[in-house]
């Protein structure tokens, strides 16, 4: 298997990243925290998905949440690898809930995912199907990663560190892979718990299943009374069955006697009903003639109304007011001519006042001057006295008649301008009456009050005759559309029906005399009886019916029955199995025996020999319980790992891996990628320069990823003119 690229969408710190790939050994090299390990944990998550392996429920892998995007929404990339001379390429989205895999043939373009089957989680296993390792196994043997991440380590720590890389390569050489033989058995011990190890725990399923079956079969006993009494039921059933039909025959007869008593009264009660119909229709013939003639009556006052309709109708208002019109005009003409009369003659008597003081002025003049000539002859005293006498003789009178006949004249001219004023206002008063007329002869053609009297009495003979045509129409009868029609077709109907129906019913009635009473009475009797019967079967069958829903549960429980004991079987089977596995494990676990240990320490001891110089051949197992010796091939002694240092147990595991790697190779015929994130960190140059050229060697049948922060492999492979590509992470 040759991976050729990666693409990132989105993974870690990559987002839209291409990382390209050659066969043989690729060298990524980079600063901490630059991306190697998620470069490697990417191309894992691509090939293999985001979800855990070994669990029922789909769940997330630990690694999950830590490379997911903080910022972006895409979760996924992909792949392309060669597997057999196949270009694949295999899409992923890990996002939670939009999780999508797409497999494709690079030269062809061929959808290939449908291939593969689903599991019973609804996953597709396309590298599990093409290279024949799980994820989790992939991890553990061509995934290899640092032993130690805390940097320089205490002597407790270092010691710590070692009895852990040697139970680590003890767990290597007896079973293959990284597996802790204490946790299996502690899974089966936890196994055999959870089921319950004894029929006492009743919390366990062991123990409910043992409990439930005692119970059912408990339960079970009282079949056979339920049995007993059911079959009792159903003879008091069929008892009660052959009484109710007895009595329902019983029934039928009085039925039967009664029915043709009944027909007797329907026979009187449709007859009355039809006598009904009969009388509706008659009396509908009778209204219809009213009818008929209501409507010649109408017709008559219609054509009445029409002959003496006035051209225009008039009411007494109209009449009255009219007349009062015509009144005002005359009353306004008589008014006016009086009025312009008395004007005229105070307007005359005015002007002959007028001429009568004219004369009075010279009169006066002419007594002044006898005065004043008289007075020449007279004293002057006296002649004063006398002309003053004189004067006032003459003067005063005529004064006092001309300021009467002053006031007069104006009283008068004040009359005269009321009167005009009047004048004034009877004329407009009058053009308002002769307005009022003209309106009415434009209106309705004439304003003579004779002309629209004669209208009115006209219309009061019309409004006469609406009125009767009214109370006419009033009282005219209320009719259905139809009624006549639908009465004769049911009196004929119903006549025929009735004849039809009762055709001899007479006879057969006369027949028989029956007393209507007692028959009524026996009928009642029996039909009590029948209820009662009734009331009895219906208890019987609903106690035959619980008695048989009982039989039924009791058939369930022994099927539940049996289903338990097929339940405790496969408990007790597991519980056996359990309990089997366990004391085999216990027993390989001492006699250290098995087909891959043997293979792989014979592979295991060339890569032993080279990653120590030649110090250690080979690992062998001591069967007494003392554990993993390395040899010494100068002396052929045997050293136990434990006293071991620490780099020189790291080169043993890291042998013993590629030893796994190689065995599953040959025995798969796949050759797996290799991918080593900082597993040299701790290495010095002379156990790194024994490494390197395995490496280089093993290039040539593996592609090899190796991730590195330092530049020391750089160098050395330049040294040792190992070929290899160099990769950049940065961009």
């Amino acid at each position: 298997m040759i991976i050729e690229r990666v693409h990132f969408h989105g993974f870690g710190r990559f987002q839209q990243k291409t990382i390209s790939f050659q066969p043989g050994l690729n060298v990524i090299q980079a600063s901490n925290e630059s991306g190697k390990s998620t470069l490697l944990q990417g191309i894992f998550a691509l090939l293999y998905g985001g979800a855990q392996e070994g669990k029922r429920v789909r769940r997330e892998a630990d690694w999950y949440s830590s490379f997911r995007p903080w910022m972006s929404e895409l979760y996924g990339g992909e792949i392309d690898y060669s597997i057999d001379q196949i270009a694949y390429r295999l899409i992923r989205n890990l996002l939670k809930g939009r999780e999508q895999e797409q497999l494709l043939n690079r030269l062809t373009g061929e959808e290939l995912q449908q291939n593969y089957l689903f599991d019973q989680r609804k996953e597709r296993k396309i590298i599990e199907s093409q290279i024949g390792l799980s994820g989790e196994l992939f991890r553990r043997t061509a995934y290899i990663t640092s032993y130690s991440s805390s940097g320089l380590l205490t002597s407790k720590q270092e010691k710590r560190w070692q009895l852990k890389l040697a139970e680590k390569l003890n767990s290597l050489i007896d079973q293959g892979e990284e597996v802790e033989l204490t946790s299996v058995l502690k899974y089966l011990e936890d196994q055999l718990n959870e089921l319950g190890k004894t029929e006492h725990a009743k919390q366990k399923p062991f123990g409910v299943l043992k409990e439930r079956e005692r119970s059912l079969r408990e339960q079970l006993h009282k079949e056979k009374e339920l049995q007993t009494e059911y079959l009792q039921a159903r003879v008091d059933l069929q008892h009660l069955l052959i009484e109710q039909g007895q009595l329902e025959q019983e029934y039928q007869i009085l039925s039967e006697q009664h029915q043709r008593l009944s027909i007797s009264l329907q026979c009187k009660a449709d007859w009355y009903r039809l006598d009904k119909i009969h009388a509706a229709l008659e009396e509908w013939e009778v209204s219809n003639q009213q009818q008929i003639d209501l409507q010649d009556q109408i017709q008559r006052l219609e054509e009445n109304k029409i002959a003496l309709e006035p051209p225009f109708r008039m009411q007494v208002e109209d009449i009255e007011e009219c007349n009062s019109l015509h009144y005002q005009d005359q009353t306004f003409e008589k008014r006016i001519a009086l009025m312009e009369e008395q004007i005229q003659m105070e307007t005359e008597t005015i002007n002959h006042r007028s001429n009568m003081w004219i004369p009075t002025y010279p009169f006066l003049t002419i007594i002044g001057i006898v005065l004043t000539i008289g007075s020449t002859f007279f004293s002057s005293m006296w002649g004063l006295i006398f002309g003053s006498l004189t004067g006032l003789i003459w003067a005063v009178p005529a004064l006092f008649l001309t300021f009467q006949l002053k006031n007069q004249e104006q009283s008068k001219k004040w009359s005269i301008q009321s009167n005009q004023k009047l004048l004034e206002q009877y004329k407009e008063e009058q053009e308002t009456c002769k307005e009022r007329l003209n309106w009415w002869k434009k209106r309705v053609g004439t304003n003579d009050v004779d002309v629209i009297r004669d209208w009115w009495h006209q219309t009061q003979v019309v409004e006469k005759v609406e009125w009767e045509l009214e109370q006419l129409l009033r009282n005219q009868p209320v009719r259905k559309k139809g009624e006549g029609k639908y009465l004769q077709q049911k009196w004929g109907d119903g006549k025929r029906e009735f004849v039809s129906r009762y055709q001899g019913a007479f006879c057969q009635i006369s027949d028989k005399q029956i007393d209507n009473d007692s028959l009524i009475l026996s009928r009642e009797t029996v039909h009590k009886s029948m209820q009662l019967n009734s009331m009895q079967v219906g208890g019987k069958k609903k106690s035959a019916q619980e008695l048989e829903f009982q039989l039924e549960r009791i058939q369930q429980l022994h099927i539940e029955w049996e289903q338990i004991k097929e339940q405790l079987e496969k408990v007790e089977d597991e519980r056996e199995a359990i309990s089997i596995a366990k004391e085999a494990l216990q027993e390989a676990y001492q006699s250290r025996q098995g087909n891959v240990a043997p293979i792989l320490q014979q592979i295991s001891s060339t890569w032993i020999k080279t990653v120590t110089n030649k110090r250690y051949d080979s690992l062998y197992a001591n069967f007494s319980g003392e554990g993993l010796s390395a040899r010494i091939p100068e002396t052929g002694r045997k050293e136990k790992i434990d006293q071991l240092s620490t780099g020189t147990l790291m080169q043993m595991v890291f042998a013993m891996k590629m030893s796994i790697v190689q065995y599953i190779s040959d025995e798969s015929k796949q050759r797996l990628p290799i991918l080593l994130d900082d597993c040299f960190v701790y290495y010095d140059k002379e156990r790194l320069a024994s490494i390197l050229p395995l490496l280089g060697e093993l290039s040539k049948t593996h592609q090899i990823l190796l991730c590195t922060c330092h530049t020391r492999e750089i160098e050395q492979l330049k040294e040792m003119e190992q070929p290899f590509y160099k990769i950049s992470l940065i961009s």
